[in-house]
């Protein structure tokens, strides 16, 4: 008996510089076990006919001793590219994550002043499935960052297909500022280094091509 088919699976990425969490919709999983599974007891049903076992992955003692045989009696997974789509949200927020005051007592002469600071920001990347499937076995993908997200670094990771807990990509980096400031006289500076925290959402979709054959032995 054969079945094929073609799913789309759609997810959310968040990008951030601090930690933040997805409100994701509720994931849908399409389990093709478990509708195999009530095919065959409904045939069974149907025809007054007790099934010993099903198989769809071809490795069943049986159909591995006739492979010449049967062979075919196998369902193949195909996995195209991830594809990112537009931002379908954002947010920005500004935090001071340093202050410091300059003060400058000279009645007549400017005071100039280095600020240095260094700080290790966090970079978060979270992967969410919404849309899936299980077909009895782990499915992943390989995927980078989108485009429409204006990220300067890179890098890529194995994303499940068929794990609806999400996954999360951490990294940090260091940022450094080092800048001259000139107070006037009997003046005072206020330095305030602001981090802006970004978060975007980017939906994005990966085909799915399931085919073949699956076998049914009745008693």
């Amino acid at each position: 008996m054969a079945g094929s088919g073609s799913l789309l699976l759609g997810a959310v990425f968040l990008l951030a510089l601090a930690m933040q969490q997805t409100g994701a919709a509720k994931p849908r999983v399409f389990d093709l076990p478990k509708k195999i599974q009530e095919f065959v007891n409904q045939e069974s049903k149907k025809h007054n006919m007790p099934v010993n076992w099903w198989n769809m992955h071809g490795n069943h003692s049986h159909l591995i001793e006739f492979a010449a045989k049967y062979r075919k009696y196998k369902v193949s997974t195909t996995v195209d590219s991830l594809k990112y789509g537009n931002v379908s949200k954002s947010s920005v927020l500004p935090k001071v994550v340093h202050t410091e005051w300059f003060h400058n007592s000279l009645p007549t002469e400017p005071l100039v002043v280095t600020v240095k600071r260094e700080k290790a920001l966090t970079h978060q990347y979270s992967w969410q499935t919404q849309d899936t499937f299980s077909v009895g076995a782990s499915l992943s993908i390989e995927a980078g960052l989108p485009g429409v997200a204006k990220i300067t670094t890179s890098f890529s990771t194995a994303v499940s297909l068929t794990n609806t807990a999400g996954q999360v990509h951490t990294d940090a980096e260091k940022y450094a500022v080092d800048l001259g400031v000139t107070v006037p006289p009997m003046k005072s500076a206020k330095i305030e280094w602001v981090v802006t925290d970004v978060t975007q959402e980017i939906p994005w979709t990966a085909q799915i091509d399931i085919e073949g054959w699956f076998a049914v032995w009745f008693r």
